[in-house]
This record gives C-alpha cells, sequence and structure tokens, in this order.
C-alpha cells in the first residue's frame, strides 16, 4: 500500500513537472524577446543587459522587476538630460552635469553612477534621496550597497551570469522569433538546449 502511494505521488509529480516545463519555456521565450526589445530601446548589448539584471537581483530586486527597473533608470535619465527636473538635480548632486550621460547607453550610466557613489565619502548626505530620484525609491535605497563595493560587486555579478550573458546574446533573436510562433515549440526546446550545452 504505502510503495502503491509513493508511485502515485511520483507519477503526480512528473505529471505536474511535465507540465511546468511548457510554461517555464514560455517565460524563458518573453524574457529573451524582452531582453531583445530592451536592446534595441535602450542601445545596449544583450550581454550587458543580462549582467545589469543580475546586478539589481544580487542588490535585492525580485527577478520579474528587473527589467522595469532599468526602464526606470533609462527614463529618468533621458528626462534629466530633455527636461531637467529631480533626476537632474540628482545627476548635479554626484557632480555630474547632465550632458554627459546624452546618448550614453544604459550600462554605461549604470557604471558612471555605480562607480561615483563607490567614490563618495562618507560625508556625502541625501545619497538615499539621490538614489530614489534615479532608479525609483526601493531600488534606489537597495543599490546602494551594490555600489559602494561597484567593482568588486560587478565582478561577482560577471561569475555568476557571464556565461549565460554571452550565450543568450547569440541566441536570445531566435528564442524570440521562436517565441512570436509557440506553434514552433520545438525550436525553443532546441535552442535552449543549445545554450545549456554551451553552458
Amino acid at each position: 500500500g504505502a510503495m502503491r502511494q509513493v508511485g502515485a505521488r511520483v507519477t503526480d509529480l512528473m505529471g505536474r513537472i511535465v507540465m511546468a516545463v511548457p510554461d517555464a519555456l514560455a517565460e524563458t521565450a518573453d524574457w529573451a524577446g524582452n531582453m531583445n526589445d530592451m536592446a534595441t530601446q535602450t542601445g545596449t548589448s544583450i550581454e550587458k543587459l543580462v549582467l545589469m539584471e543580475e546586478a539589481l537581483r544580487m542588490s535585492g530586486a525580485a527577478a520579474k522587476d528587473t527589467s522595469r527597473m532599468i526602464s526606470t533608470l533609462a527614463g529618468n535619465l533621458y528626462e534629466a538630460t530633455t527636461e531637467g527636473g529631480a533626476a537632474k538635480d540628482a545627476l548635479n548632486k554626484l557632480g555630474f552635469f547632465a550632458d554627459e550621460f546624452v546618448d550614453v547607453p544604459i550600462d554605461r550610466a549604470f557604471e558612471m553612477i555605480g562607480k561615483r557613489v563607490a567614490e563618495l565619502g562618507p560625508e556625502f548626505q541625501g545619497l538615499e534621496g539621490v538614489m530614489a530620484d534615479l532608479f525609483g525609491a526601493r531600488m534606489g535605497y537597495k543599490l546602494i550597497r551594490f555600489f559602494r563595493d561597484f567593482e568588486g560587486n560587478m565582478g561577482a555579478a560577471e561569475n555568476h551570469v557571464g556565461a549565460l550573458a554571452k550565450a543568450i546574446s547569440k541566441s536570445a533573436g531566435d528564442i524570440d522569433e521562436a517565441g512570436d510562433a509557440m506553434g514552433r515549440f520545438e525550436n525553443i526546446k532546441r535552442s535552449l538546449a543549445s545554450i545549456a550545452l554551451e553552458e
């Protein structure tokens, strides 16, 4: 009796795993598509965006929020360079002119801000506010700790996802196209399998 129960539970579990696989693949296809779109919008390579996402995740962002946060930064920087406002003031407080960020890819802007925060002495006042005006309130605060050791933490992010970032940047276009026609399910499985093999 006990064995039959275990057997039934395993069968049930396998069934659920098989059901979950299409969801996971669809999510990966969405993510790859999202990365593709964002790379186009922000003029940044997918490889760099994957690294930024990992930096945000290491800082405490939920995985599903990372792309929205990158968009927030991009929007705030655009506003700073075109209309002024809070983000422009925030950049000024860090010792930048907003003009320095015109046509700068988002990963480079992230790096410029990160390195500057790492250089700030303890006497610098109002960093929480500055970061909130650039990254949004919740994320800005979380990023301070990451930025304090920008080089070290970016190195760790690179270790975590460097290989994936390279593989995805090669395959994201293919996965995106396959995702547009979810009927071509085999393509996605193949793309993901090739990434797994390259890893």
